[in-house]
């Protein structure tokens, strides 16, 4: 049986959730956006290697969360929020 999971946005407490799936053995997808503020913070650098660390998979999700229908920088908020990640946790 193949079981996923997959968590958006880079909220702080998405941590909390890799922690309670490497503890049971599970893995899962986090789409963090790099430098987004919103209400209740983003992670940091050091949470973002932690979930790294936890075995989860990192995925970038643009570099500040915009429309990507309207934003005029839409290719490079891709590309520039793929590349942080990759510097920050290879």
């Amino acid at each position: 049986m193949i079981f996923t999971t997959s968590w958006d946005d880079g909220h702080p407490l998405d941590l909390r959730i890799a922690e309670l799936l490497a503890e049971h053995g599970l893995r899962g997808s986090f789409y963090v956006p790099v430098k987004r503020k919103q209400s209740g913070g983003r992670m940091d650098s050091a949470d973002l290697r932690r979930l790294r660390n936890l075995g989860m998979e990192v995925g970038a999700h643009t570099v500040s969360h915009p429309d990507l229908t309207t934003a005029p920088d839409a290719f490079s908020q891709l590309v520039d929020g793929k590349r942080y990640l990759e510097d920050l946790i290879g």
